[in-house]
């Protein structure tokens, strides 16, 4: 405890002989202009900590359009991936349409078992 005490009047000694040396660091505002810098730095105060609101804010908002903006592209490409499965499968309906349709005209059908021949080549 008593070191703490010796500890604490130096620190006080020094600041004494640092604020001697520095007269001009020393708060010495008239008290007319006291009121007026109080209110000044309350502004002051209130304008800071309005724009550390904004700040924030802003980036808020900005991390969640990004992740909307990430979620709408993986959607995107999600709907390209379907379109070009609808547009295979189309093309192949539409293929296999068009082979019946154009069997039934010639009045084709698929060969039967007794209809097969098998040919030997020596």
């Amino acid at each position: 405890m008593n070191s703490k005490n010796k500890l604490t009047d130096k620190f006080k000694a020094r600041f004494a002989s640092f604020l001697q040396r520095y007269p001009f660091l020393i708060n010495t505002l008239p008290e007319k202009v006291k009121p007026m810098a109080t209110k000044t730095n309350i502004i002051l105060l209130i304008l800071v900590l309005w724009s550390a609101y904004y700040v924030v804010d802003l980036s808020n908002s900005i991390k969640q359009e990004t992740q909307l903006y990430g979620k709408a592209q993986e959607r995107g490409i999600r709907l390209d991936q379907d379109f070009a499965e609808l547009q295979y499968s189309l093309s192949q309906a539409v293929d296999t349409k068009i082979i019946n349709n154009a069997a039934s005209k010639m009045n084709m059908h698929e060969p039967s078992v007794e209809e097969t021949v098998i040919l030997d080549f020596q």
